[in-house]
């Protein structure tokens, strides 16, 4: 038995996170540290609790890549395989190792079944750390309990004491499947994932040993997910020349929905899109939205690819960049009823001003003017909407739904949130307040939330873009161990100050979302990209 231990102590600093699909789990900042403890033994992964397996993660996003990529490089020299291999772009020994292992697994995955799967299809868990920790094969030990993904129906899992038990059973269906494939040249019909989450989802007793887990239906694959944001160009801020070229390449961009990736969606949404440099280099841009049950995130990621052995390695380019150009969310939210203390006059029957929520502070812009003043509220029924991006507290701007104090050009009666006029109008207010001189060297980066009936609320999140030099990747993880951008509301009664708590779970889930967001990268004077707009 090969056993290597990590001991590792770390502070857990989070706002909120997940148990399960409906129970928070509060974590303050002052609860003793979670004391993280992980081995790797008979080629796989135990974590000794879900909290280890999420600081772990957490604890390998943080580091910078070139770590990352030497502690996976140790465990590789030691036999552990992982389920999507991290791998160091000018690392072509250990790159043709694994093509030559990857192609001989694909051959004879293809011998015993009627396997048509392509590479995009045999990494199945999006989130790429999650899916460098599980292993090859799709196993991976947390809390005494042996887990077991597979791509077309979902999580399996067992006692750590009933393995092999698990390992028969998953013999017995490929030798089924074996024997069907033989005897019959048609293709076995096989379940949609929205039928499947909506007729098993949630975890489901196999027998008296096994459980399986799919994730639950949610409503987005039924006519209750994504959208058109459509194909208008996004706002853009006084720019230098630099920027002005970087912004024609943005919108020179070829636009697509996304390829939806079949097996990822029994856990949730996964697309890519995918633009070739040339036959053996390309740029892939992806977004996920899954939930592994021990594990849940939700993020975007541009990498660049270069094709060697038959498999498609990481590969740097010159430049590359990961930008949002925004992020639309429904949720269902009653409205807050607001007065204000010091500002009586900017919160009455007739009309109500914007706010401003910003390091710890609520702000209005006054008379009309340039600059922004603290107010004191008074919050007598439902919470004020406040919206935590990735678990960094961004600049959020709360409108009401009532005629708007002050002169903002919106015209949000006959016009959607998302038209070209209103987009343009949100967007400068976020940047002037960002641009404002007590904001200086603020992210350009925010959140509108307008109150568009009294049960209703549409969040606009507007998201700087990000760069690498002589890099293969970026990504921006939203949330780790929660759904897409969970809310959270004020909690205190009155006073200036306000505290991030978790949404109540009923308003926990969107009910509509619109993404527009790119990658693109460059190779010597050539580039190339997409920009995904679902």
């Amino acid at each position: 038995m090969k056993t290597y231990k990590y001991p590792v102590i770390l502070i857990l600093l989070i706002l909120a996170s997940c148990q399960d699909e409906m129970e928070f789990n509060n974590i303050e900042n002052n609860e003793p540290p979670v004391i993280v403890e992980k081995t790797v033994e008979n080629g796989r992964f135990i974590f000794s609790s879900k909290e280890s397996l999420k600081v772990t993660i957490e604890d390998f996003q943080n580091d910078n890549v070139e770590k990352t990529e030497k502690e996976f490089e140790r465990l590789y020299e030691k036999g552990f395989r992982s389920h999507k291999p991290i791998v160091n772009p000018e690392n072509e020994h250990l790159q043709a190792k694994f093509s030559e292992e990857i192609l001989q697994k694909r051959q004879l995955s293809k011998s015993l079944v009627n396997d048509k799967t392509t590479a995009e299809e045999d990494e199945f868990i999006a989130d790429p750390l999650l899916a460098s920790l599980v292993n090859d094969d799709n196993e991976i030990v947390v809390n005494d309990t042996l887990y077991k993904f597979t791509k077309e129906e979902g999580l399996f899992f067992t006692h750590v004491k009933d393995s092999t038990y698990l390992f028969n059973f998953f013999k017995e269906k490929n030798d089924q499947a074996k024997n069907t494939s033989r005897k019959s040249k048609t293709l076995a019909y096989k379940i949609e994932p929205c039928e499947m989450r909506a007729q098993y989802g949630g975890v489901t007793k196999v027998d008296d040993k096994i459980s399986r887990y799919i994730r639950p239906i949610e409503g987005e694959c039924y006519g209750g997910g994504g959208g058109s944001v459509g194909g208008g160009n996004p706002p853009s801020a006084p720019q230098t020349t630099e920027e002005e070229r970087l912004q024609q390449i943005i919108n020179s961009l070829p636009i697509c929905e996304g390829r939806d990736n079949w097996f990822q969606n029994i856990f949730g949404k996964s697309y890519y899109c995918i633009n070739y440099f040339d036959g053996k280099h390309r740029i892939k841009t992806e977004f996920w939205d899954q939930s592994w049950l021990i594990y849940k995130s939700v993020g975007i990621l541009a990498k660049t690819q270069r094709k060697r052995f038959w498999v498609w390695w990481a590969s740097k380019s010159d430049e590359i960049y990961l930008g949002i150009n925004r992020i639309l969310l429904k949720y269902n939210y009653k409205q807050p009823d607001i007065s204000s203390i010091t500002h009586p006059r900017l919160f009455n029957n007739a009309y109500k001003a914007p706010l401003y929520l910003y390091n710890g502070s609520f702000k209005v812009r006054q008379n009309n003017g340039d600059y922004y003043v603290d107010t004191q509220l008074n919050v007598t029924r439902n919470k004020l909407p406040f919206f935590d991006f990735g678990n960094e507290q961004i600049l959020n701007i709360y409108i009401p739904n009532l005629p708007i104090a002050g002169d903002y050009n919106l015209n949000l009666t006959t016009q959607d949130i998302t038209s070209q006029s209103n987009v343009k109008a949100l967007y400068k207010m976020g940047i002037d307040f960002l641009n404002d001189k007590f904001n200086s060297g603020a992210k350009k980066e925010f959140a509108v939330t307008y109150q568009k009936n009294k049960n209703e609320i549409e969040v606009l999140y507007f998201g700087e873009k990000r760069k690498g030099t002589n890099d293969n990747k970026i990504k921006k993880k939203f949330y780790s161990d929660v759904s897409f951008i969970i809310g959270a509301a004020w909690g205190e009664s009155s006073g200036w100050s306000f505290s991030v708590k978790p949404a109540e779970s009923a308003y926990r889930n969107y009910t509509h979302y619109e993404l527009d967001f790119y990658g693109m990268a460059r190779r010597g004077s050539t580039w190339k990209g997409n920009r995904m707009i679902r």
